[in-house]
């Protein structure tokens, strides 16, 4: 009986003589990553791994500093939006070190961003006191449509409403909706391009990649929007909190992830990055993306810090605390709060004991 001819090694796998295949079968791997980029590698990992530590003991140092100086009802909010830089950044050295692994890293870095946004939403309102003091603080102002990114283009056209708790929900649910959107997205990219259907930054009608893009940018779209709005509505109320600057740093988070990531793709696609030996455009691309991310968030993440540490800004809210106190009402006034008075520190409606009627005194948050 002849041998089988062959250099004696057992055949490989994954490998395939279809280069649309190869995409789906195989992924790169630790040790082919350290043949291609060698001492690099290492490199990257290093500093990546220095950048995840000092961005994680920063988060505990802000933990420490804020459970003693924040009111009680902010202190998971605020943890929770300056723990999104180290993890984005420990997800980022995840995939650095294993390529295969990106695209289920990536996806869990957005879901866990998308949550954050709608922390950060929970916690402007937590600044005023919630949407009743919100609406007294801003009175009967009008409210142009025409806020940034989504309505940029047709100034002119959009009209101006009359702030009320209707259009604050409406707001809200604008930013609201990016967990949910964002977690469907990413199942279906994920779902299609494994099935091998749907080709990275291909644009064409008949490949689902547009699809889902259009649904992609929608949705962050519509939360960027619905944070411009708040920041129209309060503006000049919240100086002492920093929230402009806190805004403008979680919008340019959702920009650099998000729509920095279809740059990459599509660029990626139409031969905008090389390969190495083991490493395909799509994967290199990504690779380079990865590091651009991790030194993005790294930068956001200093400033993030800085903001949600200055001390200003608790001094300001013990104030509003100790003049939101409990108050008699004048007399005649005794049945103009007849549910429930005013809200307790850590954000819960306190029922009227005593026998006596209060209110609350609504002082505007950002200043005297």
């Amino acid at each position: 009986m002849t041998a089988p001819e062959g250099d004696g090694n057992p055949p490989d796998v994954g490998a395939t003589d279809n280069p649309d295949c190869q995409r789906a079968i195989r992924a790169t791997t630790t040790a082919q990553l350290l043949e291609d980029l060698g001492g690099y590698a290492i490199a990257l990992w290093t500093i990546a791994s220095v950048i995840v530590v000092i961005l994680l003991l920063l988060m505990v140092r802000t933990t420490l500093y804020v459970n003693k100086a924040a009111p009680k009802h902010w202190r998971r909010k605020i943890v929770w939006i300056s723990s999104i830089y180290p993890f984005v950044c420990l997800m980022c050295l995840c995939s650095l070190i294993v390529p295969g692994a990106n695209t289920l890293l990536s996806d869990v870095g957005i879901i866990f961003i998308s949550i954050g946004v709608s922390k950060f939403v929970d916690l402007c309102m937590m600044y005023f006191g919630g949407e009743t003091s919100l609406l007294l603080a801003v009175g009967q102002i009008d409210v142009p449509l025409s806020a940034r990114p989504l309505c940029c283009c047709c100034r002119p056209c959009c009209p101006s409403v009359a702030m009320s708790k209707h259009h604050l929900k409406m707001m809200k649910m604008l930013v609201y909706q990016l967990p949910f959107t964002q977690s469907a997205y990413c199942l279906i990219y994920s779902y299609l391009f494994i099935a091998n259907v749907t080709s990275p930054g291909q644009i064409a009608f008949n490949d689902a990649y547009i699809y889902l893009t259009v649904f992609n940018v929608v949705s962050t779209l519509s939360a960027m929007y619905g944070l411009s709005m708040f920041l129209q509505v309060t503006k000049g109320n919240l100086q002492h909190y920093h929230f402009m600057a806190k805004a403008v740093v979680m919008k340019l988070t959702l920009i650099f992830v998000k729509f920095q990531d279809i740059i990459f793709t599509i660029s990626i696609n139409y031969g905008g990055v090389s390969s190495t030996k083991h490493m395909p455009p799509l994967v290199y691309g990504f690779y380079i993306r990865d590091i651009v991310v991790l030194l993005e968030m790294f930068m956001l993440g200093l400033l993030a810090h800085r903001l949600y540490t200055e001390p200003k800004q608790y001094r300001v809210a013990a104030e509003r605390l100790s003049k939101a106190r409990l108050q008699p009402l004048a007399p005649g006034n005794s049945d103009s709060n007849s549910d429930s008075d005013c809200d307790s520190d850590d954000g819960t409606q306190r029922p009227v004991t005593g026998g006596k009627r209060y209110e609350k005194i609504h002082t505007p948050v950002g200043g005297e």
